[in-house]
């Protein structure tokens, strides 16, 4: 008989043995009382502790091996669509604003968690998100701008940049902007409101601009959209879609893995 007992994560087996008694007859030894201590404390004891032990060291060996692994991707694979983004005035203006500053969320994700992400793992590649995205953030006004390029085989229509990756980059760039406004900077997406105004077209930079318009305790409301970079001088950017979202901290948030700083 076996009774379960679960105490904060770890699960405890407890058995209930049941002792019989046998009457020896003079043919039969009772087994002594030392030989039955030394037989249950290697069955008991010295087995489950060994299994354990053997498991922890693996645990940690499997840990130490994934925090050896750098937790920035080496830019200088993505030298060219860098090098292109960087040279955008908007870009320079803002690195040479001291009220912005810059970072590269998905760049910063740790490597051995990236394969399990869609947008710092899956999409991030030459023909698909071909850099990470370069992000600034104003902390006094709650403001962001991101600046992203988009591929060839993130498409709907042939050459048509799908809505739903539109979705999916808005409601992850608004919601980077609305973390600052909640007591733990961190929080999960409540509702989220996407118009398109027009197509975006495949392998172009693009802009994100992020604000939050109103924030209440475990609550802010944010605001943007994502627009084209002129080609031509004189040329006005293109309002791709626009977005509002509420974010919000759940109750359980003390539960959310904090994999990387809303800084």
């Amino acid at each position: 008989m076996a009774t379960r007992i679960f105490r904060g994560s770890h699960l405890q087996l407890f058995r209930k043995v049941v002792y019989t008694r046998s009457y020896a007859t003079a043919s039969t030894a009772h087994p002594g009382i030392f030989r039955r201590t030394v037989k249950g404390t290697f069955k008991y004891v010295v087995l489950p502790s060994t299994f354990f032990a053997a498991s922890y060291i693996a645990t940690r060996r499997l840990v130490a091996d994934e925090n050896t692994e750098p937790d920035v991707i080496d830019m200088s694979l993505y030298a060219d669509g860098d090098a292109e983004i960087s040279a955008l005035p908007l870009v320079q203006s803002l690195r040479a604003d001291p009220r912005y500053k810059e970072s590269r969320p998905h760049a910063e994700f740790p490597i051995h968690l990236r394969d399990h992400s869609l947008t710092t793992g899956v999409l991030l590649s030459p023909d698909r998100l071909t850099v990470p995205s370069l992000v600034f953030v104003d902390k006094s006004k709650l403001e962001s701008v991101a600046v992203m390029k988009i591929g060839s085989k993130l498409c709907g229509h042939p050459g048509i940049i799908h809505g739903g990756l539109l979705a999916t980059l808005l409601d992850e760039g608004l919601c980077h902007v609305g973390f600052h406004a909640l007591p733990s900077r961190l929080g999960v997406t409540a509702k989220l409101a996407v118009n398109f105004r027009s197509p975006a077209y495949a392998d172009k930079i693009y802009i994100m601009h992020a604000k939050v318009t109103k924030h209440e305790g475990r609550k802010a409301w944010v605001s943007g959209y994502i627009e084209s970079v002129p080609e031509k001088a004189g040329d006005k950017p293109v309002v791709i879609a626009e977005s509002e979202v509420m974010v919000v901290q759940p109750k359980w948030v003390s539960r959310l893995p904090t994999i990387v700083n809303a800084d």
